[in-house]
């Protein structure tokens, strides 16, 4: 009687834990699915930032300034010969939003220069930024299985641009042009290879914020396609993304 009077007590408890876990469980797969099952368990899973360098050598001094906006005055900095941009800090929080609560908290998220993995395919990976300043998005734009766009410049305007499938998107004063591209990749036949890539920086962290605030929708509209999406980040602000264009194979 003991054990059926606990079991009693307790069932509503057990009954609230399993519909709580359905979710989650559910959410867990379709992650895994759409950005490869190393995305929450082992295996690579890389987040590629492209770091660049400054040209002048640290012998020549001040080669960079802070900013104190009227606080103090402004410093001059030697700084670091290999940088990040700020929005790198955006990327940051978005990827914890969308992926932090469903891995293993002994398995953290892995950001990683384009130079760390230049010779690197085991594994799925999002690279940010263009293939103008991130050498994996450019090993990925060049991979025969990347019919979707090049980055051309528009001879209209002399500026960079995305060709895709015909149609050319530039950038504007008040508003970047990104692109969302996810292919399978040809090496790892498990794993998927993604860039979100602006002709600005506000293009890339807008399009990762889309691709993170979004991906379930994408995930039930292209399954195990391939797609790529084009997207305006409006008025330097990640919130104010429209999608202009999709298609997928």
């Amino acid at each position: 009687m003991l054990l059926k009077e606990i079991f009693i007590e307790f069932l509503p408890d057990i009954t609230s834990a399993i519909w709580k876990a359905i979710p989650t469980a559910i959410k867990k797969h379709r992650l895994k699915k759409f950005f490869g099952p190393s995305v929450l368990g082992k295996g690579n899973f890389w987040l590629v930032v492209d770091p660049y360098y400054h040209p002048l050598p640290r012998s020549a001094g001040n080669r960079y300034i802070k900013k104190f906006f009227g606080r103090r005055p402004d410093q001059g900095l030697i700084g670091e010969d290999r940088v990040l941009g700020s929005n790198i800090l955006r990327l940051l929080s978005y990827l914890a939003a969308a992926l932090g609560r469903y891995r293993d908290s002994n398995l953290p998220i892995t950001f990683v220069s384009d130079e760390d993995i230049e010779n690197r395919w085991d594994g799925s990976m999002i690279c940010f930024g263009s293939s103008d300043s991130n050498l994996k998005t450019l090993d990925i734009e060049t991979l025969p299985q990347n019919g979707f766009y090049t980055l051309e410049f528009d001879p209209s305007t002399g500026m960079r641009c995305f060709n895709v499938s015909g149609r050319k998107y530039t950038i504007t004063p008040n508003e970047d042009k990104a692109i969302i591209l996810r292919i399978r990749n040809p090496r790892s036949n498990r794993n998927w290879l993604f860039i979100c890539a602006g002709l600005g920086e506000w293009g890339t962290s807008g399009s990762t914020k889309y691709l993170f605030t979004h991906w379930e929708k994408f995930y039930k509209k292209y399954k195990d396609k391939n797609f790529i999406l084009v997207v305006a980040v409006k008025g330097k602000s990640d919130e104010n993304v429209e999608e202009l264009y999709s298609t997928s194979t």
